[in-house]
C-alpha cells in the first residue's frame, strides 16, 4: 500500500488510461456516470473520516477510471459535432494551413498539407462557415514557400478518409480524430488553388518555420548535400521527405530511428546543453533551470509544437529532468503526472503509437536502468560506460517490445551496438548543431566551425550505421504476441522488478507462481485449441484479399482492382508479417477485372502461384516467372500435410479433411455436393458489373459461414440479405477484417 501511495500520480495515469480504453467496450449514459461519481465521492469521504486507507485507495482508483471514461466521452461528443456532412461536397473551400506542407509518400510529385476549414462556397453560390481539418494534396510547384497561417481558396470535392481496419499496423483512427480530420481534397490543377494572404492564425508556428528556413539555408550551405537534411531532422524532426534514400530504413534496421524524431532524449540533450552553457557563464542554479526550461519551450516551438512534440517536452522536462537534478525518487511520479496531463488534454493520444512508445521507453528506463546497470557493472571486464550504455539501451526496449512487434513486426539485432557506437556521434552532431543555431545570430565564424565539425560526425554516424545495417541478420521478422503471451511477458518483468519482495514473502511467492502457471497454461491452451484451418479476410475493398493458414502452410488470395493494388499489397504484406509468415506456399491471384498487368507485390517469398486472368490477356508461365519467380500456373496443388487447392477459373476450393473454403469468383466448382468436403465456408462478393451469389448456389454449397467482401452497392446489399434469409452467418469486411475458423465446423469469430 505504501508504494501505491508513493507513486499515486503514476497509478492515477494508469487508471485514467484504463477508463479511456473502457469507453470503447462499455456504454454508460451520462446520468449513470454522474450517479457513480456521486456514490464514489460519498464513500471516499466516509472512508477518509474513518481512516480506511485501503478503501480510500480503491475508491480513488475507481474515480480515475471514471474520469478517463468521462473525458473520452467528451472527446467523442466534440468529434460528433464536426461537419461530417461535408463528405462528398464539392465547392471552393476557404482554408488556413496548420503546418508546412511536405511531399506525399503515396504519389510522386504531390505535396500534402494539413489545413483548418473556415468556409465553403457551393457551386450554386451558397456559402457557410464550417469547422474541422482536411488534408490537401496538390502538385509540387516552384512558387513561394507555403507556411502555417497562409489562407488558401481550394476548389474540389472533400473525400472521406478511408481507414482499413486490419490488425497489425499503426492505429490512424485516433490520430485523425484528434486532428479533427474530416477528409481529403485532391487538387489536380494548380490553378484551382488561389492564395488568400496571411490569416494571422498560427503566428508562432509560422515564425518558427521562418527561423528554421534560415537555419536550413545556413546548414545546407556549410554541410554536405546529404548531411544537411539529416542535421535538420536530428535537431527539429519532421524533414523526412528531404532525407537521402535509404537513411530511414537503415536507422530502422539498427533500432535507432527514434533519434530522427523529437523525443525525450532530444529534450534531455537540450537541457544538458543549456545547463552546461549557463554554468560556463557562472549563472545561479535557479536562473539556469528557468532559462533551460524557457529554452526547451522555445525549442519545442521550432520543432513544430504538435502533440508528439508537446508530449516529448512535458515528459522530457519531468522525467529526464527528474534524473538530471537527482530527483530519482520522484521520477516515476513525474512521469505519471506528464501522462495524466497529456491524457486529460487529449485522451486520443493513448491510441497514438508514438505516445505509447515514448511513455513505455521512459517507464522502462526509470524502472530497469539502475538495476541493469548495477548488475552489468559487477562484470569486471565490461567498462563502466559500456555497461551504462547497454543498460540504457535494453531498459528502453523492455516495456515497448510487444508494441513494436504489433506495429512493426521486426526487431533489430544490433541495437546495442548502434546505440553504443552510432548514437554518440549523432548526439555530438546535435550539440554542435545547437551551438551553430545559437551562434548564427552572434558569431558567424563559430557557426561555420560548429557546422564543419557536425558534418564530420553526421557522415561518420551515417556510414557506420550503413555498415551495421548491412551485417547479416541486422533485423529479423517476429510475429505479434498473443494476449496471453503479452500477459506472461509483462508478468515476468514484474517478477524481475520485485524479486526482493517475493524472496521475503512466502505467500506472495506462491501467488506469483500460481499466476505464472495460469499464464503458461493459457498459452498452451491457445496452441492446443488453435483451429485446424483459419481464414483472415482483409478489409481492402474494392479489391479482395484473404490469408488462409493451415498449420504452418500459408495460402494468400488476392482479387485485383487496379486502383487499389498498392493498398492491397501494403495491407496484405503488413498482415503476413503480423502473423509471422515466413513464406507463401500458394498465391491465388485473380486478375480478371484489372485493366492492365498489375501484380501484387509482397515481401514474403512466394513458392507457387495459381492465377486467373481476363479474356484479352493470358497469364503465361513466362509472365509468372518474370513477376513471381515461379515456373508454373497451378490449377491444382497439394502439400504433404493434406491441404488441397483446386482452381476453376477465378474460383478456388481450399480444403483439408472435411473442411473447405469456397472462394467465389463467379464460377461454381464441378461435381455434386456430396463430392466436396462436408463443412463449407464461402468468401466472395459482387463483381464489378454483376453479382455472384444466387439462391441455388447457396443451396448447393450449404455454407456454414460466409464473408462478403469487394465492391459495394445495391447488389451487395441484396446478396447479404440472401445469406441472412437462408440462416447463414455472414460478415461484411466493411466492418473490419473477418475471421473464419474451422475446428469441427466453420464459425465466424
Amino acid at each position: 500500500m505504501g508504494n501505491i501511495m508513493r507513486y499515486g500520480l503514476l497509478w492515477a495515469a494508469t487508471g485514467m488510461a484504463a477508463g479511456i480504453l473502457a469507453f470503447s467496450e462499455f456504454s454508460l449514459s451520462w446520468g449513470i456516470l454522474v450517479v457513480l461519481y456521486g456514490l464514489c465521492w460519498g464513500i471516499l469521504l466516509a472512508a477518509w473520516r474513518l481512516k480506511q486507507v485501503t478503501a480510500v485507495v480503491c475508491i480513488c482508483a475507481v474515480l480515475t477510471l471514471l474520469t478517463g471514461y468521462a473525458r473520452m466521452g467528451l472527446e467523442q461528443r466534440v468529434w460528433e459535432k464536426q461537419a461530417h456532412c461535408l463528405s462528398g461536397s464539392e465547392g471552393t473551400y476557404q482554408v488556413v494551413l496548420k503546418e508546412k506542407p511536405s511531399r506525399s509518400v503515396y504519389k510522386s510529385g504531390d505535396m500534402r498539407g494539413l489545413a483548418e476549414l473556415e468556409k465553403i462556397a457551393y457551386p450554386d453560390g451558397e456559402s457557410r462557415d464550417i469547422h474541422g481539418s482536411v488534408y490537401i494534396y496538390f502538385p509540387e510547384t516552384q512558387g513561394p514557400v507555403l507556411l502555417p497561417g497562409d489562407r488558401w481558396y481550394v476548389k474540389g470535392a472533400l473525400k472521406p478518409v478511408r481507414l482499413y481496419r486490419n490488425p497489425g499496423k499503426i492505429n490512424l483512427a485516433g490520430r485523425y480524430q484528434s486532428k479533427r480530420l474530416l477528409g481529403k481534397i485532391y487538387v489536380e490543377n494548380p490553378e484551382e488553388m488561389k492564395a488568400g494572404g496571411v490569416s494571422g492564425k498560427y503566428g508562432m508556428l509560422r515564425q518558427a518555420e521562418i527561423w528554421k528556413g534560415r537555419l536550413r539555408a545556413c546548414f545546407y550551405r556549410a554541410m554536405d548535400k546529404d548531411h544537411g537534411p539529416i542535421m535538420m531532422t536530428l535537431l527539429f524532426g519532421g524533414s523526412y521527405d528531404e532525407l537521402p534514400e535509404g537513411v530511414i530504413q537503415s536507422f530502422s534496421d539498427t533500432g535507432i530511428v527514434h533519434i530522427l524524431s523529437v523525443s525525450g532524449s532530444h529534450i534531455s540533450l537540450v537541457l544538458s546543453f543549456l545547463t552546461l552553457a549557463g554554468r560556463w557563464v557562472r549563472l545561479p542554479e535557479k536562473i539556469i533551470i528557468l532559462l533551460s526550461i524557457t529554452g526547451v519551450l522555445g525549442y519545442s516551438v521550432m520543432a513544430g509544437w504538435v502533440p508528439p512534440v508537446i508530449r516529448a517536452v512535458i515528459m522530457g522536462i519531468l522525467s529526464a529532468g527528474g534524473l538530471l537534478f537527482n530527483r530519482d525518487k520522484d521520477a516515476l511520479n513525474l512521469l505519471g503526472a506528464a501522462v495524466l496531463c497529456m491524457l486529460l488534454w487529449n485522451p486520443l493520444l493513448l491510441y497514438d503509437v508514438s505516445f505509447q512508445l515514448s511513455a513505455g521507453a521512459s517507464l522502462g528506463i526509470l524502472l530497469f536502468y539502475r538495476p541493469a546497470a548495477g548488475q552489468l557493472k559487477q562484470i569486471s571486464w565490461i567498462p563502466r560506460f559500456i555497461a551504462e550504455g547497454i543498460a540504457l539501451s535494453v531498459s528502453a526496449q523492455l516495456i515497448t517490445i510487444p508494441l513494436v512487434l504489433y506495429n512493426f513486426h521486426r526487431l533489430p539485432s544490433y541495437f546495442i551496438l548502434s546505440n553504443l557506437w552510432v548514437t554518440p556521434f549523432l548526439e555530438w552532431a546535435m550539440l554542435l548543431g545547437l551551438g551553430a543555431s545559437f551562434s548564427l545570430f552572434t558569431c558567424l565564424p563559430l557557426t561555420g566551425i560548429c557546422l564543419q565539425a557536425a558534418d564530420f560526425f553526421v557522415g561518420l554516424a551515417v556510414k557506420s550505421n550503413y555498415i551495421i545495417a548491412g551485417l547479416p541478420g541486422a533485423s529479423f521478422p517476429v510475429r505479434a504476441m498473443t494476449w496471453m503471451e503479452i500477459g506472461l511477458y509483462y508478468w515476468v518483468l514484474l517478477l524481475l522488478f520485485f524479486h526482493d519482495y517475493w524472496k521475503v514473502r512466502r505467500r506472495a511467492a506462491y501467488g506469483a507462481l500460481g499466476v505464472s502457471l495460469f499464464l503458461l497454461l493459457g498459452i498452451l491452451a491457445e496452441t492446443w485449441y488453435r483451429p485446424s484451418m483459419v481464414a483472415y479476410v482483409l478489409d481492402v475493398s474494392p479489391a479482395r484479399a484473404a490469408v488462409i493458414r493451415d498449420g504452418e502452410s500459408t495460402v494468400v488470395y488476392v482479387k485485383n482492382a487496379s486502383i487499389a493494388l498498392p493498398l492491397v499489397s501494403r495491407e496484405t504484406d503488413s498482415f503476413l508479417q503480423y502473423l509471422g509468415a515466413k513464406k507463401i506456399d500458394l498465391l491465388l491471384w485473380d486478375d480478371t477485372e484489372s485493366r492492365e498487368w498489375s501484380p501484387v507485390q509482397l515481401s514474403v517469398p512466394i513458392m507457387n502461384v495459381s492465377a486467373a486472368s481476363g479474356e484479352k490477356r493470358q497469364i503465361t508461365d513466362p509472365v509468372l516467372r518474370r513477376i513471381y519467380g515461379v515456373n508454373k500456373n497451378r490449377s491444382r496443388w497439394r502439400n504433404d500435410e493434406g491441404l488441397y487447392v483446386m482452381g476453376t477459373g477465378p474460383s478456388w476450393i481450399v480444403s483439408h479433411g472435411k473442411g473447405c473454403l469456397f472462394i467465389d469468383g463467379g464460377k461454381l466448382p464441378g461435381g455434386r455436393r456430396g463430392e466436396h468436403p462436408v463443412h463449407c465456408a464461402w468468401i466472395g462478393g459482387a463483381g464489378r458489373f454483376k453479382g455472384t451469389v444466387t439462391h441455388g448456389k447457396i443451396k448447393r454449397l450449404q455454407p456454414e459461414a460466409a464473408v462478403y467482401t469487394g465492391n459495394k452497392g445495391q447488389q451487395a446489399g441484396e446478396e447479404m440479405a440472401l445469406f441472412h434469409h437462408l440462416d447463414c452467418p455472414v460478415k461484411d469486411t466493411r466492418d473490419g477484417m473477418a475471421v473464419l475458423s474451422y475446428r469441427k465446423h466453420w464459425e465466424l469469430e
